[in-house]
């Protein structure tokens, strides 16, 4: 099933609905389709963007689990939205990889410091955008699960305390009553 976007198609292809979503931004149309296809070859659905502003729409509309995204684009270039993305906590954790010609260490650098994960070079390598993507999908995964845990486990401590905290007094008025019950056997005796 295939749906019309602004600069395209935005394709969310056969792959099973509960594959991971990846949002290509590229202002290319080329480029756009080349990863396409290699991201649907490997069971991902795909969903894409020709400039930044349509990239934050979709991301807040569709919430993808990763986003390759050009640097050089008009308007609003992949810096300006990465920039954008990882101020929002609601897409913070989205992970970002940049794809671009651009290859000094100042790109890159700039790239890793607005807030992106990974880094692939223009012309893209099939194999490599496929285990760099596997990878950064492993990664969020991984984090994701932590996150959970440790909101479970911040949950059971929680309980815990309340449950340790509701003996404390229980076991204190027992004592209190001893003492009670102590000091009136005397006088009866």
């Amino acid at each position: 099933q295939r749906e019309k976007s602004g600069c395209g198609f935005s394709s969310f292809s056969s792959a099973p609905v509960a594959s991971q979503v990846i949002l290509v931004v590229d202002d290319d149309t080329i480029n756009r389709m080349v990863l396409r296809k290699i991201l649907e070859s490997s069971g991902y659905a795909v969903v894409e963007a020709c400039n930044g502003k349509e990239a934050i729409a979709q991301v807040e509309e569709v919430k993808p689990d990763l986003i390759l995204l050009d640097i050089m684009m008009p308007e609003m270039d992949g810096y300006e939205v990465c920039r954008h993305l990882k101020a929002d906590r609601a897409t913070e954790g989205i992970p970002v990889i940049f794809i671009s010609a651009l290859s000094e260490s100042s790109h890159l650098v700039k790239g890793f410091n607005v807030g992106a994960a990974d880094y692939i070079s223009k012309p893209v390598n099939v194999e490599e955008v496929k285990a760099r993507v596997k990878t950064h999908l492993r990664l969020k995964m991984a984090t994701e699960a932590i996150k959970r845990y440790n909101e479970e486990l911040e949950r059971v401590v929680a309980e815990s305390s309340k449950e340790l905290s509701r003996a404390e007094r229980q076991a204190a008025f027992g004592q209190l009553i001893q003492g009670i019950v102590h000091n009136l056997k005397g006088p009866l005796t």
